[in-house]
């Protein structure tokens, strides 16, 4: 139940109580006991709604519903540094029937469906990638860049140190060669222009740019294979997997890009707001670099009543959120 409901319904019950008072114990008229219960019933929800909008921005919360299942796990989290990193949430939630039936992976959405269905039969103490995402949590900033220092790696429970790499098997997709890994890594983008050429946004003087990268780990043959079947897969962008056993016989298919700025609020709140109001050009500059990637906000950056921020792709939803220094660490 959103906690909108929950106030409304406390409202009410507090009206009624208070009609009942009034009308019965405080020898009100009854046109008297609604006109005095409304005016307090208008003030208690401008009370509650004032102290909710008061709330701040980035105090942690209780839950975090990703995809078709709620997590709960403990996260120990560390104090912010000099005053201006805040630690934050991210969750990666594939939209799974676009992703599997566009590459390859399954013949219909009825695969994806089964699939979908056998993982949500995992234990829930178990992850699963199909159900669960892939989560994680920046605790501290490196010392001497904006970039996640030590991060918990809440889908496996352990701690990376430096700029971190995710990868998982997509269980249940076995194809030619092994089965397809799903990736989530930070790395830099030397031709931003290459993967939104008619972006309308100048490049000309545009530097690397630093960004999340999302795609998947796929072997080299199987996916020649799929190039032929559709021709389309063949624009994908595409790297060796320099990372993965020799000789480098994978592909990383490169499906999406988000700009490294959407975390920005958490390593530079200052650049962001000015006296608590957010900053107009900053944030139209950014709306800009994710629209040209394919990515757009839920409510334009602003938080649900979770405090929840959404950006969505055609083929990835990512979801992130600050932490206060007390952690709140139940998900």
């Amino acid at each position: 139940m959103s906690k909108t409901v929950v106030r409304a319904l406390a409202v009410l019950a507090v009206g009624v109580a208070l009609w009942v008072y009034l009308r019965y114990f405080g020898d009100f008229t009854s046109n008297q006991s609604l006109a005095l219960t409304l005016i307090a019933c208008a003030a208690l929800a401008i009370f509650l709604e004032f102290r909710y909008a008061r709330k701040p921005r980035y105090a942690g919360k209780t839950s975090m519903t990703q995809g078709v299942v709620e997590r709960k796990t403990t996260i120990p989290v560390l104090s912010s540094q000099g005053g201006d990193f805040v630690p934050f949430r991210v969750d990666v939630y594939p939209e799974w029937h676009a992703l599997l039936r566009d590459f390859g992976f399954v013949a219909s959405d009825d695969e994806t469906n089964h699939l979908r269905k056998d993982s949500a039969n995992t234990p829930s103490g178990e992850y699963s990638l199909l159900r669960d995402g892939i989560a994680f949590t920046v605790l501290q900033r490196q010392s001497d860049a904006l970039l996640p220092g030590l991060t918990f790696w809440d889908s496996r429970k352990k701690f990376l140190n430096g700029c971190p790499e995710f990868r998982e098997t997509i269980n249940g997709t076995r194809i030619e060669g092994g089965f397809p890994k799903l990736y989530f890594r930070a790395s830099s983008d030397p031709n931003p222009l290459h993967d939104v050429p008619n972006s309308g946004i100048d490049w000309k003087n545009c530097k690397p740019e630093f960004v999340w990268e999302l795609g998947l780990i796929v072997p080299e043959k199987w996916w020649r294979r799929a190039c032929d079947a559709d021709s389309t897969r063949a624009q994908v962008l595409t790297e060796t997997d320099t990372a993965g056993p020799p000789p480098p016989a994978n592909k990383l298919l490169i499906v999406a890009r988000l700009p490294y700025s959407e975390f920005d609020i958490y390593f530079r709140p200052t650049v962001h707001f000015h006296d608590g109001l957010p900053d107009m050009a900053e944030f139209k500059r950014r709306r800009e670099k994710l629209s040209a990637r394919g990515w757009e906000w839920d409510q334009d950056q602003i938080p649900d009543e979770d405090g929840i921020i959404r950006v969505r792709h055609k083929y990835f939803v990512v979801s992130h959120m600050g932490l206060d220094e007390r952690g709140s660490g139940d998900w």
